[in-house]
């Protein structure tokens, strides 16, 4: 049996240009890494042939067993033309040593035992073979997408690299205590940093559902969800559990203490490093931050809402899942519904042109109810960036709310964005532009020398022009 995620119930299907990048350069790499392999392999098979056909190396001997273990002592063997004797064992593992610095691997994988600065980095763009590189980026795709998204361009980077670097220190403090062999053993690949950013998904996407792929040999297969608390959480404590075990046999073939490393401070840092501006889903700290009453910082004229008649009504019905959304919202549970309405409309966005009608009616019941419903300021701003070509008035309105409600979580970010991005979609529809102005210019107060500022100020020349 085997399981392992392929994507999540908010997933936009986009790859942004740092996830490319890492992407494009991990299989770059690895097309370098894969030719000298077969350079190697190539040479181990020249060296075995000339074992076997040799009558000067061991004639009448049965070489060692552990001989076919060893790939490089066997060429060494071939180029002595003995066999390996207490005499001979020192020279042997010159040689060894000797060939290792050569190989593509062993210069810029990272070796514990020979530490470099350089390596820290070269070795999460490396991978052994195709399977193993293939297996990270679906990992990856899941979760280092979502985290660029969340942070943005270079604070992901910075966060991704920072990881890579600590599951190698990690992979360097457990070959301490591992055989003798394991700090030589060169540790390659991108999953100690996407670990990392795995540790950082739980905590700031708690409430997403992650989507499973399973195949049971060849009776069965399909997919299922379970949340990504659980089923990273549980892929955490398999790798505890793998270290120890590893850790106690005395070697180091997979390299889990750098997965337990990466991930430790992914956790960590997902807790530190703030949102960017474009984040689709926010922690559980936000959700509660929300609840505080919503006013906006240094001025009492708040971002206007779309004003819904019959706010006191029953909440709309439309189609079974929003149905049981409503019907969750009418019971009292109003962050389940809320969860559960985030969730479906997030789903219809996927294809927004074959569910505009749901979508406003959605969108709509959503705004009406955000009261009760503490949708995060960063889920509404995106939902303003999708619908602002589908229905540029419901953009207004989502992004009007999530600035009153980024106001009372003083989230700086999605304030200042939501303002802007409200005040572009006015002067685009040419509506209330005295307002859009106003969002300007307090823009361009709250983000001083920043870009956004001087966007917000080019937009202000333009308008008195």
């Amino acid at each position: 049996m085997m399981i392992f995620p392929i994507s999540t119930d908010v997933h936009d299907g986009k790859i942004r240009l740092a996830a490319l990048q890492i992407i494009a350069l991990c299989v770059f790499v690895h097309f370098f890494v894969s030719r000298d392999n077969a350079r190697v392999k190539a040479e181990i098979d020249t060296a075995v042939n000339h074992y076997y056909t040799s009558g000067e190396m061991w004639r009448d001997k049965q070489p060692p067993a552990d001989l076919y273990d060893d790939p490089q002592r066997l060429l060494k063997e071939m180029a002595l033309g003995h066999s390996p004797d207490t005499t001979s064992k020192a020279a042997i593992e010159e040689i060894v040593d000797k060939i290792r610095t050569t190989s593509l691997t062993n210069r810029f994988g990272f070796v514990p035992g020979h530490f470099s600065i350089i390596s820290l980095f070269t070795h999460m763009f490396m991978h052994g073979d195709w399977l193993h590189l293939i297996g990270n980026m679906i990992f990856f795709y899941v979760c280092g997408v979502a985290m660029e998204k969340y942070w943005g361009y270079w604070r992901f980077l910075f966060v991704y690299l920072g990881c890579g670097v600590a599951a190698a220190l990690s992979q360097l403090v457990l070959s301490m205590f591992a055989g003798p062999g394991a700090a030589l053993i060169p540790m390659v690949g991108a999953s100690g940093a996407i670990a990392g950013a795995m540790g950082a998904f739980v905590v700031t996407h708690s409430q997403v559902k992650v989507k499973i792929f399973y195949i049971i040999g060849f009776i069965k297969r399909g997919t299922f969800f379970m949340s990504s608390v659980k089923y990273f959480g549980f892929w955490f404590a398999s790798q505890l559990v793998y270290m120890f075990l590893d850790l106690r046999a005395g070697h180091g073939g997979v390299a889990y203490g750098a997965h337990v490393g990466g991930f430790a401070l992914g956790l960590l840092l997902g807790k530190l490093v703030q949102s960017e501006d474009d984040a689709s889903v926010v922690s559980v700290g936000a959700r509660a931050a929300l609840r505080r009453t919503a006013v906006l910082p240094g001025s009492t004229d708040a971002p206007v809402i779309m004003n819904f008649s019959g706010a006191n009504d029953a909440p709309p019905l439309a189609g079974s899942q929003v149905a049981d959304a409503w019907e969750t919202y009418r019971s009292g549970s109003h962050a389940l519904a809320a969860q559960k309405l985030s969730q479906t409309l997030n789903n219809y966005l996927q294809t927004p042109e074959h569910r505009r009608e749901y979508i406003a009616e959605l969108i709509t019941g959503i705004l009406k109810y955000q009261t009760n419903l503490q949708i995060p300021p960063t889920q509404l701003y995106q939902w303003g960036k999708a619908l602002s070509s589908l229905d540029p008035k419901k953009a207004v309105a989502c992004h009007d709310m999530a600035a009153r409600a980024a106001g009372a979580s003083k989230n700086t970010h999605v304030f200042k964005n939501s303002l802007f991005a409200a005040a572009q979609l006015r002067i685009s529809e040419r509506m209330e532009l005295d307002r859009a102005k106003n969002y300007l210019e307090r823009v361009v107060a709250l983000d001083g020398n920043g870009m956004l500022a001087q966007q917000a100020s080019e937009a202000l020349r333009g308008m008195v022009g």
